[in-house]
């Protein structure tokens, strides 16, 4: 596989965040289409699979009051976004 040739592309993802649930809209490409969400140290304290249509919810009840970023992973594409837990 010749990296350089692979472009991976970077988008932002539409959020919102309500109550208890991270609201993601987002149309997946691939059928193995994966998510994962990180502290502001980096480390990563959430992930899963998305399966299913365009919304999905994503419970963010054991995370504490912070900055996280939430990245997409479809196939050879990226997409994130940041969002804040008060």
């Amino acid at each position: 596989m010749n990296l350089i040739n692979k472009a991976i592309q970077n988008a932002m993802l539409n959020l919102t965040l309500r109550g208890n649930e991270l609201i993601l809209s987002y149309q997946r490409k691939t059928e193995r289409c994966s998510w994962s969400i990180f502290d502001a140290g980096g480390a990563e304290v959430s992930s899963g699979i998305l399966s299913g249509g365009s919304m999905h919810t994503i419970s963010v009840n054991d995370l504490s009051p912070n900055f996280y970023q939430i990245c997409v992973i479809d196939g050879a594409e990226m997409a994130n976004s940041r969002f804040r837990i008060t």
